[in-house]
């Protein structure tokens, strides 16, 4: 008809809060008179459950300040605040108040990291006779379809083939068709503690003073989230790709040298030691991986040892990669997973409260001060003591996503429900990581000075770790029993007598009854 105006159907493309990635695929081919770009801060997500007022800050500022970008860049982008009056207390009511203005037909939206927010989304497309087009996240080196295809070669999976097959995909630490140096894997020579003298003087992390935005949101998580753990007080995490980027190049240049010797000691006061810090703007996408390894790979040629680089570029090509495949390729049936029918709640001390024990009260100390530990506090003191001690595995998960700003459910899950408790049986991890005091004792400085002696699994002071080590052996000994791998230790636990099984056995359960 002559002189009829037609207006383009509105399409949505909505962005979630840890997909703030600088060539966003969303954001291909945009057209203001038809696109609408969309955000916005949720209620329930910072709140179930309580999530970490550091985290909260890192999310929200680093949102606020992508908007900020799109909007640079010509882009507008329809976000909503926690402070505004009718701000979503779900995803689902996000979409519901741009279905209202908008009326679009047409929803796009990048594959979330967590598998429930995409069935809320489908969910409610479906209610609202929208289109929904989910399209891959262009961050990672591998699809779920990849790693599906991976699994269905083999009867299990293990993390050193997917990595093999990466590096080998991705030309990385190669020479020809072998791996750089001669070996796939140098974590043998990553296992080494400072010893008595204690850590060397290392440069400290990079810190990032809070601007205006940042100051604003720190005041409206106290405000709005008062009774959540941590504080917001010190945040000084980049929240933008370029600071992210900062981080990156602090760590290669003053830190990755001495990454790989030390990367699982620990030591009194030292939150970071030689770690990079950046798994969180990683996980919010403000830093590319590739980015990382490739800064990580060229540092070769400056001097930095083989062992550093390769473990290091493990972390974020290997595991990274090879978690997200195990939780999409397992979900959602993986969250239910209870292999050792573990059913205690989580200890006080796990929730920052009095504890004697050091090696939680100082790890615990790093937590709640950073919304951060690295990956062998967290495996191996807060992860292993939730395991000994029969935490169920959904609540450790709850609490790791609660208290790490690096915790998306895509990482979270599979480092806590399969790597740290073992409740998927075996499918991430050959054997439970279980280990009694000593371990602790030998990798760090931890238990000098603690009123516990980690020798000791019996009497007034026995070290509650070794305690619970061997109460855990005593309780799966038969399920356990088959695995190969845990022969050694079985086969120390068949040398304690019959008493000692039982004082072990109440000495533990009276630790429990303490929450502590």
């Amino acid at each position: 008809m002559e002189g009829l105006i037609i207006t383009p159907m509105r399409i949505v493309h909505f962005i979630f809060g840890d997909q703030l990635m600088a060539s966003h695929p969303l954001l291909r081919g945009y057209d203001p008179s038809c696109h609408r770009v969309a955000m916005g801060e949720v209620v329930g997500e910072a709140s179930r459950p309580p999530m970490h007022k550091k985290k909260l800050v890192l999310f929200f500022s680093a949102m606020r300040h992508f908007q900020n970008m799109l909007l640079n860049s010509g882009v507008d982008c329809e976000y909503v605040r926690i402070t505004e009056p009718h701000v979503p207390e779900t995803f689902a009511q996000r979409l519901t108040q741009l279905h209202d203005k908008e009326q679009f037909q047409r929803l796009i939206i990048m594959r979330p990291g967590d598998v429930r927010v995409q069935k809320e989304v489908e969910v409610w497309a479906s209610h609202h006779d929208v289109h929904l087009e989910v399209v891959e996240d262009e961050h990672f080196f591998a699809t779920p379809g990849d790693f599906a295809s991976f699994a269905s070669e083999r009867k299990s999976v293990l993390l050193e083939h997917f990595y093999r097959r990466l590096r080998k995909k991705f030309d990385i630490l190669m020479d020809g068709d072998q791996p750089l140096g001669g070996q796939w894997n140098f974590d043998h020579d990553n296992r080494k503690s400072f010893g008595k003298a204690g850590p060397p003087l290392i440069a400290s992390p990079i810190v990032f003073s809070p601007d205006d935005i940042t100051k604003e949101v720190m005041q409206e998580v106290e405000d709005k989230f008062s009774s959540h753990p941590g504080s917001t007080n010190n945040f000084d995490y980049p929240v933008t790709q370029a600071d992210a980027q900062r981080a990156l190049d602090d760590f290669l240049n003053h830190r990755l040298m001495d990454y790989g010797t030390y990367q699982d000691a620990m030591a009194i006061g030292h939150a970071y030691l030689f770690h990079a810090r950046i798994s969180a703007v990683m996980n919010l996408h403000l830093l590319d991986p590739r980015a990382c390894i490739a800064g990580a790979v060229s540092r070769l040629e400056q001097g930095a040892p083989l062992n550093a680089v390769e473990g290091f570029v493990r972390q974020v090509l290997g595991w990274r990669e090879f978690v997200r495949g195990v939780y999409f390729h397992n979900m959602p049936e993986y969250l239910s997973a209870n292999e050792l029918e573990a059913h205690e709640d989580i200890p006080a001390g796990l929730w920052g409260g009095d504890t004697p024990m050091r090696c939680v009260s100082e790890s615990m100390t790093h937590v709640l001060d950073h919304s951060y530990t690295h990956h062998i506090e967290r495996l191996m003191v807060l992860g292993l003591y939730g395991l000994l001690y029969g935490v169920a595995p959904d609540k450790m998960h709850d609490w790791h996503m609660a208290m790490y700003a690096d915790a998306i459910d895509w990482v979270s899950a599979p480092n806590v429900i399969g790597m740290s408790q073992y409740a998927d049986g075996g499918y991430l991890a050959s054997k439970p990581y279980c280990a009694s005091g000593a371990y602790i004792d030998r990798m760090s400085d931890y238990c000098k000075n603690c009123e516990f002696n980690p020798k000791q699994a019996i009497g007034p002071t026995a070290c509650p770790m070794t305690t619970l080590y061997w109460d855990f052996l005593l309780k799966h000994e038969a399920r356990l029993k088959p695995n190969n791998r845990m022969g050694m230790q079985l086969k120390n636990l068949a040398r304690k007598s019959d008493d000692d099984r039982a004082i072990i056995a109440k000495q533990a359960d009276d630790w429990r009854a303490r929450s502590v």
